[in-house]
């Protein structure tokens, strides 16, 4: 038996408020538990197959459809079928009658670098993943994420959810034994090929800002020409797919991880309907909500702040969505010396002002503060919380000091020039 919160194991050896860091007398924490072993009297086929929601992701009707559709499939014996791309594993999910996938699979134990990753990248729960600041098994909630802040769709994200799942078709390492899976549930897209296939002047200029804005605040790590997908030759439409690696708890990322920085609709001034989308953003309120419904720690969550906050600052002031990928990301290493981006900088400034005016000494800190160039005597005392320790959705408890940064985000005039 396994006990979950958000979608992560419970292990002994801690208490609940380790793990329900957000609640209070004021907004408690509700516990449920599911049986979801009906015992031998049931036929193999119930007992080994199964899907349903997590209860704390909100789910549109119509994504709660389909799972129900899934499951009737899965009961009925049609099989999941796995890809045969990516690192990880996706598993196509079918309809009773349906030739075509309606749904995609991906379980957190099969991610590259997790334990039961079935392409030969296997690691403990956990371990350090694809890109620095994103741990194994952790790739799952971010996919869900990225959908949940997608307001209003606008970035076109497929409808994502956390569902629980298993078959005997997924990677059980005990061949006697059906387990339950944990992973993100995403409607399928029927595509006619990804924007690799074809060149980039062939794309609107909105739908290149579009998916930008959202890559830009969840610090995308991997936007490349195959997990941008196109849906219509005659009339391209780009669907963003595959954002497992993003919301990092690090700023380690660089201009070769987003393909559109090389593209000319970035450098096109955002339309009045982009400004619009961009300064009714909440920062805040999108870190709170994550937090609350998928457990993602707050020092990643505080990233995603800053760079809303940077985007929001940005386009206020003129820049463009090239500029300001100018400023959170890297120049690319194999083109210069990997130094810090310009926002780096920015926040490294601010943390070393708020560790002087507290007088905080050296001590063990936040992964994001580790991964700044900080004057060694200006580092803070601080105990680090991680969601990688002991498969625990912790958070780190700096909300005094470096979580100021996000309060000073200023941008120097010298960087309005950097994109040009």
């Amino acid at each position: 038996m396994m006990l979950l919160h958000k979608g992560i194991e419970l292990h002994g050896g801690f208490s609940l408020n380790y793990y329900l860091h957000s609640a209070n007398a004021e907004s408690p924490a509700e516990l449920q538990y599911l049986i979801i072993n009906h015992g031998a009297e049931r036929n193999k086929t119930a007992q080994d197959t199964g899907i349903y929601i997590s209860q704390q992701v909100p789910t549109p009707q119509g994504l709660k459809d389909l799972v129900e559709e899934i499951s009737d499939a899965l009961l009925g014996g049609i099989k999941p079928s796995i890809t045969d791309d990516g690192t990880g594993a996706t598993y196509k999910l079918h309809g009773p009658s349906s030739p075509k996938p309606l749904a995609v699979f991906k379980p957190k134990d099969e991610e590259a670098f997790a334990p039961n990753n079935p392409r030969g990248y296997q690691g403990k729960e956990n371990s350090v993943g694809m890109r620095p600041g994103i741990l194994s098994t952790q790739q799952a909630v971010r996919e869900v994420a990225a959908c949940l802040l997608d307001h209003k769709s606008y970035a076109g994200v497929p409808p994502t959810t956390l569902v629980h799942a298993k078959h005997e078709e997924f990677v059980n390492p005990d061949k006697s034994k059906v387990e339950w899976k944990v992973g993100a549930f995403q409607e399928f897209v029927n595509s006619c090929g990804t924007c690799g296939d074809m060149g980039n002047s062939v794309f609107s200029v909105s739908d290149v800002h579009r998916i930008g804005i959202l890559d830009v605040r969840i610090i995308n790590l991997d936007r490349n020409d195959g997990n941008l997908l196109v849906t219509d030759r005659t009339r391209p439409k780009l669907i963003p797919i595959d954002h497992g690696l993003s919301l990092p708890d690090r700023l380690e990322a660089y201009t070769s991880h987003v393909v559109w920085m090389d593209w000319p609709q970035a450098q096109e001034p955002f339309a009045q309907a982009e400004l619009d989308y961009i300064r009714s953003l909440e920062a805040e309120q999108d870190a709170k909500s994550i937090e609350m419904q998928l457990g993602i720690r707050r020092e990643c969550l505080r990233l995603l702040e800053v760079t809303t906050n940077l985007l929001k600052i940005g386009a206020e002031r003129g820049l463009t969505l090239h500029q300001i990928g100018h400023i959170l990301y890297r120049e690319d290493p194999d083109d210069g010396d990997g130094k810090p981006s310009v926002l780096e900088g920015i926040i490294s400034k601010c943390i070393e002002s708020a560790f002087a005016a507290t007088g905080q000494s050296s001590g063990r800190a936040s992964s994001t503060v580790e991964s700044l160039d900080l004057v060694p005597s200006l580092r803070p005392e601080a105990r680090a919380w991680r969601e990688g320790q002991h498969g625990g959705a912790g958070q780190d408890r700096e909300h005094g000091t470096a979580g100021r940064y996000r309060h000073h985000l200023s941008i120097p005039s010298s960087a309005a020039q950097e994109g040009s």
